[in-house]
């Protein structure tokens, strides 16, 4: 492959045209950007309304193009929404029963837009747990090797060995105390942090393997054989030859993270040691569903909107986690240049 060859546009461009022929991965990342575009205009009023209860005449009301919910709770909670949004609190009003309401007569559009925030805020900040750890970890082991090597890789098979639920119920008694008093008795936000700590301390192990193997295999590259023969040290070696190289494939690894995260959110959520009530999530959305439904009465929407909302997004970011890895996997691209 010539020099002219390396440095052309279509060579730069390879990464994003391989990315966009993905249809997968495009219809993934449209999706995502719908979602995440509907989830923020909505978030002024799903802070204010998420729980605002109505018993006298929304208790599990099932979804209806027409409001069902009286005037006077949504604005005893307007205050929250910034004075300039004010104006459109009639439209996102009547738009408080198109999904149902659950049975605190509470908007399930509402509480599935913050859901969706909350279950997305939890995989990423898991996601950047385990990407600042494995990278970190794999890094230091695979570029000193020896008796290094063997001492951290054993610490990773010793904690992959270890139940993945005892440790986040360890992490959530040890931590939700400090944390807590930390956060000035602000015992949601101390829940979350717990969770995605916890959810990041199991998700960093497979990272870390990743690229111990990674740092491995450019330790023999001629490039680094030669930094290493003219007296560099390993950090100048990694930052200068080895980061570099291991950008594209740990980033792809981290896009296939965050939905495990996110289903991960979702189990926890699910048996009740993840997001805790009144604080919604797309875990704790669907387990509040399962509870609804019962051999006499089905209220599905409770059941249905979240857990499909769930699988959309998990497919979404699958895709777009896929289409990412083949874009930036430096193998595929040096084939189309070859």
């Amino acid at each position: 492959m010539s020099d002219a060859a390396a440095t052309s546009p279509s060579a730069s461009m390879t990464g994003w045209g391989r990315f966009r022929r993905n249809r997968q991965a495009c219809l993934g990342g449209a999706f995502l950007l719908a979602m995440a575009i509907a989830s923020g205009v909505a978030l002024p009023w799903s802070l204010a309304w998420f729980d605002v209860e109505n018993l006298a005449t929304g208790v599990r009301h099932a979804p209806s193009v027409k409001s069902v919910t009286p005037e006077e709770p949504l604005d005893r909670a307007v205050g929250n929404v910034p004075t300039a949004l004010k104006p459109l609190g009639s439209v996102m009003r009547g738009a408080a029963s198109w999904l149902g309401h659950d049975e605190l007569g509470r908007s399930l559009v509402f509480r599935l837009a913050l859901g969706l925030i909350v279950s997305l805020a939890v995989a990423a900040g898991a996601t950047a747990t385990a990407l600042i750890l494995g990278t970190l970890w794999g890094a230091t082991a695979g570029l000193l090797g020896g008796r290094t090597d063997l001492l951290l890789m054993r610490v990773v098979d010793v904690l992959y060995g270890l139940p993945y639920i005892l440790m986040v119920i360890l992490m959530k008694v040890a931590l939700t105390r400090p944390l807590t008093a930390a956060l000035g008795g602000r015992t949601r936000y101390a829940d979350l942090v717990i969770l995605f700590l916890a959810i990041g301390s199991v998700s960093w192990l497979t990272m870390a393997r990743v690229v111990r193997g990674l740092v491995m295999s450019l330790r023999h590259e001629g490039f680094v054989e030669a930094s290493r023969a003219m007296g560099a040290g390993p950090v100048w070696i990694f930052r200068r030859h080895m980061l570099p190289n291991l950008v594209g494939p740990v980033a792809a690894y981290a896009s296939l993270v965050v939905p495990q995260a996110m289903l991960q959110e979702a189990f926890l959520s699910f048996l009740g040691i993840g997001v805790q009530p009144p604080l919604p999530s797309l875990g704790r959305l669907a387990a509040d569903g399962v509870q609804a439904i019962n051999p006499f009465v089905g209220f599905w929407w409770l059941l249905v909107f979240p857990c499909g909302l769930l699988a959309l997004m998990l497919v979404a970011l699958n895709g777009v986690g896929e289409g990412l890895r083949e874009a930036l996997d430096p193998r595929s691209t040096r084939k189309m240049l070859a």
